[in-house]
């Protein structure tokens, strides 16, 4: 026998609704949404919408108790483990304590009515943690679950809110744990509030990181280790972290585009024995407000990194402070260390008036050689070397970016070139400077500006490219074979 399943809905304006089976499932989320955000007149309503969706548990009506006092972990774990796959449990409005951990089923969906990740309200759905990890993987399980409109709390920064979760996070507020949220695999953690952790995110892999506001972190406000691959950082708030903003150790493959970085005690992006990742359309300002100086202070800083492309970023000193008040900070813009095979292209590496733009150490093989905007790019090639060996009678042709020109048709007024050389069977080096001064016309360097005796069996011409963008160094060797270093000095 078909049984009908009525339930009247009374709104707080005085309108009332009759919902019955034929349309119910169409009107569930309507329910909730007025659950939320009104006053219901009829009590029981959410047993009627169990009987209405066989899937979807009330916490309320499975023994737990939102009054903050009450210790909901056995009644929690028990409805997980009887309910099936693909589940939803739901918390009303209500302070839920939890003395141990809850251990996941796959595919069950925990819900509440957490809505704005810039302000936590009072009544909402908070689940309280005391001393232990919140969510953790359960037995022979994958941890594949979805986890929305939760305020989860830990206590002194103990646990962390989910560990070792292949779960959908979204619209959750997460803080006072030791760790927000650890090595999340094949996550999706959007739109969440992370803050007050020790660190907010720590460890992922193959991951999305979207939308999120993420500050106050004790440490890191994301920090990636070995083997935390694949990932995407993209369009996140990351402010006022007591460590770095952004930290990449050992790992590869990663995307970190879109994101203001903002106020942190240390680099907004540090990357250490990272490869093969994408650092694009950043905002990164105001970073290393601990008050240190010189190239150690610095808003990017990539220390034995390879093949890696930094393009349309902006990095901008300011004053800590809102009003203009408090440190100005840093003095680099980026500073690199033993990196190699990196793209430097479109960045702003002086907005507001950074000090030092790129600062290098040992990098002989990283690669700038595009333009970037808002600076003289060539005076950060200083220490930027081009290399090669001119074989006797073939032409070594070594290639580096002329300065932003402003206006089009202006030439460059004086740069200089270090060029030093010596034969590969001799340890002896020579050098010689080159210097390109002012009074050409562009025809004229487009064709040569200048063949330069650099020793007896060397000479040294330099030429523009085609779209006047780069100087065409070219070596000849007239006898024997030559390495040959230039860098750039004035530029």
């Amino acid at each position: 026998m078909n049984e009908k399943c009525f339930c009247h809905i009374g709104m707080a304006d005085g309108t009332r609704y009759k919902v019955k089976d034929a349309d119910a499932r169409s009107s569930i989320e309507t329910i909730e949404e007025n659950l939320n955000n009104t006053t219901p007149i009829v009590e029981g309503l959410q047993t009627e919408v169990e009987n209405i969706q066989h899937d979807f548990y009330n916490v309320l009506n499975h023994g737990l108790v939102g009054d903050g006092v009450t210790d909901n972990s056995s009644a929690l774990q028990t409805l997980i483990n009887k309910i099936p796959e693909g589940s939803t449990i739901y918390f009303p409005n209500g302070n839920y304590l939890f003395n141990t951990s809850i251990s996941t089923k796959d595919n069950i969906t925990f819900k509440g009515t957490f809505k704005n990740k810039y302000n936590v309200v009072n009544e909402t759905s908070r689940l309280f943690f005391n001393g232990c990890d919140g969510f953790v993987l359960g037995s022979g399980q994958n941890g594949s679950n979805y986890f929305e409109g939760l305020v989860i709390v830990g206590k002194e920064n103990i646990g962390c809110a989910f560990k070792n979760l292949r779960a959908k996070m979204r619209r959750c507020s997460i803080s006072m744990f030791l760790q927000g949220i650890y090595t999340g695999r094949e996550a999706i953690i959007e739109d969440c509030e992370i803050f007050q952790n020790g660190i907010g995110i720590d460890g992922c892999i193959d991951s999305k990181i979207l939308n999120n506001f993420i500050y106050n972190n004790n440490s890191n406000g994301i920090k990636l280790y070995a083997g935390c691959n694949d990932n995407i950082i993209a369009n996140n708030k990351i402010e006022w972290n007591g460590g770095r903003g952004v930290e990449l150790h050992q790992c590869y493959s990663n995307v970190i585009t879109g994101n203001i970085i903002d106020r942190s005690t240390e680099q907004g992006l540090y990357l250490t024995s990272a490869s093969q990742c994408t650092i694009s359309n950043n905002i990164l300002k105001r970073n290393f407000v601990s008050g240190a100086t010189g190239v150690n202070a610095n808003q990017l800083r990539m220390e034995s990194c390879s093949n890696c492309s930094i393009s349309g970023n902006i990095l901008q000193t300011g004053n800590t402070a809102d009003d203009g008040t408090g440190v100005v900070v840093p003095d680099t813009g980026v500073y690199l260390v033993s990196s190699n095979n990196l793209i430097f292209m479109g960045n702003n590496l002086k907005s507001g008036g950074v000090t030092t733009p790129i600062s290098k150490y040992n990098c002989e093989n990283a690669t700038i050689y595009e333009l970037n905007m808002g600076y003289d790019l060539s005076t950060s090639l200083k220490g930027t070397k081009v290399t090669g060996v001119a074989v006797a009678n073939t032409p070594l042709q070594l290639t580096l970016p002329i300065k932003n020109i402003t206006p089009a048709n202006a030439i460059p007024n004086t740069d200089k070139f270090i060029v030093k050389f010596r034969k590969t069977d001799n340890s002896t080096w020579g050098a010689k400077e080159i210097i390109i001064s002012n009074g050409r016309t562009w025809s004229d360097l487009a064709v040569k500006i200048d063949t330069t005796d650099l020793g007896t069996n060397l000479t040294m011409g330099v030429a523009l490219n085609s779209d006047k963008d780069k100087y065409i160094l070219s070596v000849t060797s007239t006898s024997g074979n030559y390495y040959i270093e230039v860098e750039p000095l004035s530029i």
